[in-house]
């Protein structure tokens, strides 16, 4: 296959997983909090779902939601200062099993964190344990639901 051959079928293939994503309830859900937040919107994630949760923070700043990104080994050695009551944290995490974006969501709810916002790809992970709201993801097509996420912040302006 020659590289434009490529790029076409990675693009359909994408595009077909944007398409296959049901929009459920829980995006409603996650939307409403996300609107009603009189707090930060603090997301964390480990590996490759902290990079997203990361970059999903940034593109919400540039919504004007105050918003900010908390690593969660940097968090048990100090940052979890940046939790306030009010504030709802949404937790990225593929496995729904990353020992430390579990301890950040227990050490959260000591801090005042009344809502927290799973996303995960695996059914029987403990991560959604501890979520008020659960998004599934695809673990094969994550840019389909980053694409999503683009979305969020969108409605997020309107």
């Amino acid at each position: 296959m020659d590289i434009k051959e490529r790029i076409e079928s990675v693009l359909k293939a994408e595009a077909n997983a944007i398409n296959s994503i049901e929009v459920t309830e829980e995006f409603v859900k996650t939307v409403s909090v996300m609107q009603g937040c009189n707090g930060k919107i603090i997301t964390t994630g480990i590996g490759k779902a902290g990079h997203i949760a990361n970059k999903f923070a940034a593109t919400l700043c540039s919504t004007a939601s105050q918003a900010q990104f908390l690593h969660p080994a940097e968090a048990a050695h100090g940052d979890l200062g940046a939790v306030s009551p009010g504030d709802i944290l949404i937790a990225f995490s593929t496995s729904g099993k990353s020992r430390e974006v579990i301890e950040i969501l227990e050490l959260s709810r000591h801090l005042g964190i009344e809502t927290v916002i799973g996303i995960t790809s695996h059914p029987d992970s403990e991560l959604r344990k501890y979520s008020d709201v659960v998004i599934a993801v695809s673990y094969t097509h994550l840019r389909a639901h980053e694409t999503v996420l683009d979305l969020v912040c969108r409605l997020l302006l309107e």
